[in-house]
């Protein structure tokens, strides 16, 4: 009994030589492009910029000959015993005109070269007219030297002076001679360019032409012998696949390609349809999921199948943001459930977007609170500190338009509710990673630098203030934002101190009264790290005079006083304690 064939497979039905002719014909075309591209170029060069060129040089010459034989005339006349004058200022203006025209075609030729080599189209071929540039230069210079010379030969032929008359003649004469030279050497060149590129558009042109024989005689073979097999085996299914494919491309994951045949076309239809099976799945858990959770991070866990790197193998160097609602106790104690909810809602909606739009990723809501961070993979790794403070200035900003709305918001017409916030930015190493039991886990960030953003942000409170950057921070942004230093701290729980600073705008956009703060702040900072304290109270006196209500700088000047009352010991490293989270 014999055995059931198996379905032939397309590599059966196709021979090799099918592979190869196409093969042939795809590099021929490819070739075929490249010389037409290169013919074009050199045929737009040739006809747009080398024989005006070439022409509008030629004129120049032909001018400067005319010019040449109406001056030799003029002296002609000088030499004469009775000179007609009328006649010789006739000859004149004949002289300063061809002197216009020859001028004028001379720029003419400066502006057809410049636009030329400004041209994208024209490469290799156009540099060749880049040694032209200096000799036109010369021979505008030289043509405006010849005309004054002109001129003062006139003159002193009108005077009789008959004493300068020989050297300015020799020097008009050498000017001459070297314009002609120069404008010999000119046309010379643009000749050689010329013969260059006429020959090398002769040259793509047999390429061209058989190249495009080997097309027809390729085509004509492969038509003939295998378009039929093609047609009757792939084509019917391969439109399917393509109509599929578009459909995909617009949304539509319910596409699905009847399957009609066991061989690759067959294999290759049933493989279309479980990726859009796949598509639709993927589709349908970012749709949900990317409402509670970031869509990169959903798209890592989708794409690399749940892999996203474990705490142990995911220490990176990341930029952490901590933020809170001021008074936020006493708003939700003055609202009603819904009303907070709503107002929360369009609040996290309003300071979101800074975060996203600079590449942030919100980790959680805690609260009224915010947590998200910056780094890589996410975002550029030489960028996320100054991400996050660019987002962090933009929250401000966008809480105006919220403030303004609260309003229509809450469904109230005097509205005495003012949101404000606190930021607390630090940059540092992170683990970053999967967290969480085996049957439930989140993408987080842990660690110190967790820790002391929060506490950074947490410290808001006691200086008045509305940004705190740690120190790491400050090095990666100085020179993009506006920062003051504001002290050197040891935060609850952790050891080593934190030098912070306040992110006050972006660079050169702080005001004059801002920038005297700043200077007298810092001032009375290094004084007060020196233990010159009285000094220090000098300096922050004078900040107080610009901003009245500067909170960094009451601050500072009650501690002055608690120390004054409380002496240091002999040992002290200028860290101040803060003895609240």
């Amino acid at each position: 009994m014999k055995k059931a064939k198996k379905a032939l497979s397309i590599s059966t039905k196709i021979n090799f030589a099918i592979f190869l002719s196409l093969s042939i014909m795809m590099a021929v075309i490819v070739v075929s492009y490249g010389e037409a591209q290169k013919v074009d170029r050199q045929l737009r060069l040739l006809s747009e910029s080398v024989i005006p060129l070439t022409n509008t040089i030629a004129n120049v010459n032909v001018l400067n000959l005319e010019k040449e034989i109406i001056f030799d005339r003029i002296l002609r006349h000088y030499e004469e015993s009775n000179p007609d004058l009328n006649l010789i200022k006739s000859e004149m203006v004949k002289f300063e005109s061809l002197d216009k025209e020859d001028k004028a075609e001379i720029v003419k030729a400066q502006k057809l070269l410049t636009q030329t080599l400004d041209e994208s189209i024209v490469l290799e071929e156009a540099k060749k007219l880049a040694n032209i540039v200096p000799l036109l230069k010369v021979i505008s210079e030289q043509t405006e030297s010849i005309y004054k010379s002109a001129k003062i030969i006139v003159a002193m032929e009108e005077g009789h002076d008959t004493e300068m008359l020989k050297s300015h003649s020799l020097k008009l004469d050498q000017d001459v001679d070297e314009l002609d030279k120069l404008l010999k050497e000119t046309l010379m060149i643009l000749e050689k360019i010329s013969s260059e590129e006429a020959n090398m558009v002769l040259l793509g042109e047999v390429k061209l032409h058989d190249a495009s024989l080997m097309v027809a005689l390729l085509t004509f073979i492969t038509g003939i012998v295998f378009s039929p097999v093609l047609t009757k085996i792939i084509i019917k299914t391969l439109h399917q696949l393509t109509d599929g494919v578009e459909q995909i491309a617009k949304g539509d994951f319910e596409i699905q390609i009847p399957v009609l045949s066991s061989d690759e076309v067959g294999v290759l239809s049933m493989a279309f349809n479980s990726m859009a099976n796949e598509l639709k799945t993927k589709e349908k858990i970012k749709t949900i999921f990317g409402q509670y959770v970031d869509p990169r991070i959903v798209d890592r866990l989708i794409n690399e199948s749940g892999d996203v790197e474990s705490p142990e193998d995911g220490k990176k160097i990341m930029t952490v943001f901590f933020s809170d609602i001021e008074g936020f106790s006493s708003l939700s104690e003055s609202l009603a459930p819904t009303t907070l909810v709503k107002l929360i809602n369009h609040y996290f909606s309003i300071v979101s977007k800074p975060i996203n739009e600079t590449r942030g990723v919100i980790d959680k809501f805690i609260g009224d609170a915010v947590m998200a961070f910056w780094g890589t993979p996410f975002s550029d790794e030489n960028r996320h500190a100054h991400d996050a403070c660019q987002a962090a200035l933009e929250q401000f900003e966008s809480l105006k338009s919220l403030n303004l709305e609260i309003p229509d918001i809450i469904n109230v017409e005097n509205n005495e509710i003012n949101i404000n916030i606190r930021i607390g930015l630090c940059t540092g190493e992170v683990v970053a990673g999967n967290v969480g039991s085996s049957g439930s886990t989140s993408y987080t960030v842990m660690g110190d630098t967790v820790n002391i953003a929060a506490r950074l942000e947490s410290a808001n409170k006691q200086y008045n203030t509305r940004i705190l950057i740690d120190e790491t921070t400050q090095a990666m942004v100085k020179d993009e934002f506006e920062v003051r230093k504001i002290d050197l701290i040891r935060v609850v729980g952790i050891n080593e101190p934190v030098c912070i600073y306040e992110l006050l705008s972006r660079k050169d956009l702080l005001t004059v009264e801002h920038q005297n703060l700043r200077s007298n702040y810092e001032s009375a900072f290094k004084h007060y790290q020196n233990r010159e304290f009285s000094i220090a109270e000098e300096f922050l006196n004078k900040a107080l005079v610009v901003v009245p209500d500067d909170g960094p700088s009451m601050v500072l000047l009650k501690r002055l006083n608690y120390l004054s009352d409380n002496p240091l010991g002999d040992v002290w490293d200028g860290v101040w304690n803060l003895s609240s989270k």
